[in-house]
């Protein structure tokens, strides 16, 4: 099996997105051949499976809703079908003619179709008479079968190609694009540069030197550490359900300054939905002997490890003093809380296999809110409680998403709820009590 290694260059974090730009923006004139053109299509290299990058163009504007067709293949075998992929090539071959932008996702299935147009070999076509517009040509196929068709000269097309599936694309195909790996770090990079927000000396533990960093990026660290030795280094990469690495954690951040763009740094409380009390069957099977440590230490600042009960390393440059419970916050406290606030919104995709391994690692205050506040064991509840506390204004909680993604292992019950009325009824009268 080769080896594909994508390596960055060494550029300023968010400068991907001013090249992006560059080339999206890229224009040639009506008279000036395309086949020569200073530019070649682009190829969007995601680094995540869930298209996060597609999102990103739009929410970065470096493309148009209204200027743009996202064409996806899907994987169900009636859209693998010859009819179904003349559908996708007539919907290219319009945008093609009308010089639109077009995104393509999912569609190593139809890429042979786009052969002589990935490529850019366009054909001159000139009126007899000359006196209307030269056309440019370009052939689609489908199947056996090809035709010539109009390109408009300012077409462009984007082909949006996870990393994780990478290394299975021939490299001829490689070849024929611009290649850039969008990520979400690039987007959380860009943004605090915009946004030109207080800058803190900072040192963090174990390190001598001292950063210039915003409260956004002294929280995301934190989140880092914590995922560093609870998530990798404890569990194996396995606490965390659909973690990526410099993804997850720069889209968590990202959402809070998005949210807050002309206030004061801010982090509302993940969503709460009281469960059932097991902290004293948690606490009493923590004491069982296992072989980890139980001196798992965070970015929180405060002033002791060893008296404090989350057991979290002090760093420099924010001041000394520890939370206690009625006293004023400090610049220090402030950060501390904005930290665990995070994390504890990390803590929702935790899931509560993992999190029974490393029970004796886990902080009081991180257990607390992991068993006592968010529901982790009961879907029937968490569908109960929800819109609790989005609709009703006696318990309504700030921030709280309107879209929820649930990831459970199966069962036969979720397995028939679209045929079986008792198992629909199961869900859905809670819902109406």
């Amino acid at each position: 099996m080769r080896q594909i290694s994508l390596v960055s260059p060494e550029l300023k974090p968010d400068s991907v997105i001013d090249l992006i730009r560059e080339n999206l923006d890229e224009k040639i004139d009506e008279n000036e051949n395309p086949n020569i053109a200073p530019y070649r299509y682009l190829m969007l290299i995601d680094n995540t499976d869930w298209e996060a990058s597609i999102s990103l163009l739009f929410q970065l504007k470096l493309l148009d809703p209204e200027k743009t067709t996202v064409i996806a293949v899907s994987d169900f075998g009636e859209d693998r079908t010859d009819e179904a992929k003349m559908r996708i090539v007539m919907d290219v071959k319009n945008a093609m003619a009308v010089g639109g932008t077009v995104l393509l996702v999912n569609s190593s299935s139809i890429s042979s179709s786009f052969y002589d147009v990935f490529n850019r070999y366009f054909v001159l076509s000139v009126p007899e008479d000359g006196k209307a517009n030269h056309s440019w040509y370009a052939n689609l196929a489908v199947g056996p079968n090809s035709r010539p068709c109009v390109v408009h000269p300012q077409f462009r097309v984007i082909v949006h190609q996870p990393r994780s599936t990478i290394g299975s694309v021939p490299l001829p195909f490689l070849n024929r694009f611009e290649k850039y790996i969008l990520s979400i770090e690039h987007a959380f990079s860009r943004k605090i540069r915009e946004m030109k927000l207080i800058e803190y000396e900072y040192t963090f533990p174990g390190e001598k030197e001292v950063k210039t960093l915003t409260k956004y990026e002294i929280i995301k660290q934190g989140c880092e550490h914590m995922a560093q030795e609870l998530h990798h280094k404890l569990q194996n990469s396995r606490l965390f359900f659909g973690f990526v690495e410099k993804e997850t954690i720069s889209s968590l951040i990202l959402s809070y300054m998005l949210k807050n763009e002309h206030l004061e740094v801010h982090i509302s409380p993940p969503l709460h939905l009281k469960g059932g009390d097991l902290m004293e069957e948690i606490k009493s099977r923590s004491k069982e002997s296992i072989d980890i440590k139980k001196s798992v230490h965070f970015i929180e600042p405060v002033e002791e490890p060893s008296t404090n009960p989350d057991g979290l390393f002090s760093p420099r440059g924010f001041g000394s003093s520890s939370i206690q419970d009625g006293e004023s916050t400090t610049p220090d406290e402030d950060i501390r809380m904005l930290i665990r606030t995070a994390n504890f919104h990390l803590f929702q995709i935790a899931k509560p296999e993992s999190f029974y391994h490393a029970r004796a690692a886990v902080p009081r205050a991180y257990a607390d809110e992991y068993i006592q506040r968010q529901e982790h064991f009961n879907l029937i509840n968490f569908l109960h409680r929800l819109p609790t506390v989005v609709f009703l204004p006696d318990f309504f909680q700030e921030g709280i998403s309107r879209k929820w993604f649930v990831f459970t292992r199966s069962c036969g019950e979720l397995l028939r709820l679209h045929t079986d009325e008792k198992v629909q009824s199961m869900f859905i009268e809670p819902l109406l009590e």
